[in-house]
């Protein structure tokens, strides 16, 4: 499930060969940014279900299984949060915001992080 703007709500559906199925749930993924100048702050957010219908080799149809779901959630969140880093300007996300993006990224997977800047980096010989 991912957030949109001015939807009432919506559901895909993604009708692939299993072996598609990673790629085109990144494509999914991409298709819905989580940053864009054309986003107000009167719009409102509303789920969007993505479903996925497999066509295997033996021409049956089959449903993502709880593990292919979890890998492709964390695939989805991780590529619409390169997405709004690399999407949003310098002038809202510059280094200060980055580091923070990245120290709030690490404490969500309990990743210890050291950041060296400015004169720190030519004491330890850096720079």
């Amino acid at each position: 499930k991912s957030e949109t703007f001015d939807v009432d709500g919506e559901s895909i559906l993604v009708v692939c060969e299993r072996k598609d199925m990673f790629a085109s749930g990144c494509a999914v993924a991409r298709a819905f940014p989580m940053y864009s100048r054309k986003m107000g702050s009167g719009r409102e957010k509303v789920n969007t279900t993505v479903e996925f219908l497999l066509l295997e080799d033996d021409g049956s149809v089959t449903m993502v299984t709880r593990d292919e779901a979890a890998v492709l959630q964390s695939a989805a969140e991780g590529i619409r949060m390169a997405a709004r880093i690399v999407d949003t300007p310098c002038n809202e996300m510059n280094v200060d915001h980055f580091v923070s993006e990245v120290q709030r990224v690490g404490q969500l997977l309990n990743v210890t992080m050291t950041v060296i800047r400015g004169e720190e980096l030519k004491e330890k010989g850096m720079g």
